[in-house]
């Protein structure tokens, strides 16, 4: 972004719950999947549907998004099968992606050679070491891994320590630039139950302050929110499922335009939700226009 008229435009999504391929291995129920794969069957399938998630795929494709930021719980299972299924229906995204694993791509402990890397592509090459920083025009994107195994009718994340400290080597030797933070668990409070909650909110928080960031953007939540990180004016941007159907609009399917530019010696954020409306129609939602400040090296 040279000028004040370039433009950065990327595409928000998260927990996109890819439909569970048909039998899997008994050997690999025997642990927390046999209670999410039952969910699947008796509910959730029935409101994550793939015919929603094309629809945002097809509106992504006409808005010509430059980066697309997928924020994780594409599988729901963390099943090696699911991920192989993942891989295509990433590979035929109309921008490049980057994503960050929820806590349903990490549902049991295993090794990540088992299904989450073939996610790398889309990790800057590593499923093992977190976070990783890309860069395209001003934009700098680190991907946050909050997905850790939990005991059943438990989704909570954790950053953890070491992480946390890479973290902020990362915003701090990104300063200057419009620095994007995508971590599955919201670093805030409300946003979800507190058996969904980021056991370490509080210190990532503080690490989000201390190194300063321009946007954080998660998913987990299932609903559209916009907030600020505590104890700071960072926006946190969360968005509904890319395949719910719901008959609550901040639950709807939906996807989250974020145009981004230099304009007067500051950033000017543009968020525009995308919405599946009652008609099956996609149309613009919530919008908010920010203008932040450029904080210098």
């Amino acid at each position: 972004m040279a000028q004040d008229s370039d433009k950065a435009t990327i595409a928000h999504i998260s927990d996109v719950h890819l439909p569970t391929p048909g039998k899997l291995p008994l050997r690999d129920l025997l642990n927390k999947r046999c209670l999410s794969l039952l969910s699947w069957k008796m509910s959730r399938r029935y409101r994550h549907l793939t015919e929603i998630s094309s629809r945002i795929v097809a509106d992504m494709a006409l808005h010509r998004p430059d980066r697309i930021l997928n924020i994780g719980d594409i599988t729901n299972l963390g099943h090696k099968s699911e991920f192989e299924q993942a891989e295509k229906w990433m590979r035929a995204l109309p921008a490049p992606c980057y994503f960050v694993p929820g806590n349903h791509d990490i549902l049991v402990r295993e090794d990540v050679r088992h299904g989450l890397d073939l996610m790398s592509p889309w990790m800057e090459g590593s499923a093992q070491q977190f976070p990783y920083v890309t860069r395209f025009r001003d934009v700098a994107i680190i991907g946050v891994n909050s997905a850790i195994p939990t005991p059943p009718f438990k989704a909570w994340g954790r950053v953890g320590e070491a992480q946390g400290q890479r973290l902020l080597n990362a915003l701090e030797t990104t300063r200057g630039l419009f620095r994007i933070v995508m971590i599955h668990h919201p670093p805030g409070y409300g946003l979800v139950k507190s058996g969904k909650r980021l056991k370490d909110v509080r210190k990532i928080a503080e690490i989000i302050k201390q190194g300063g960031a321009e946007l954080v953007l998660h998913g987990h939540s299932h609903n559209e929110s916009l907030v600020t990180v505590p104890e700071t004016e960072i926006p946190l941007l969360g968005v509904s499922s890319t395949s719910m159907h719901s008959s609550k609009p901040w639950r709807r399917a939906s996807w989250n335009r974020l145009d981004i530019s230099k304009k007067e010696g500051s950033w000017s954020l543009d968020i525009t939700q995308r919405l599946l409306a009652d008609n099956h129609v996609m149309e613009d939602g919530f919008t908010r226009h920010l203008k932040l400040p450029i904080k210098s090296k």
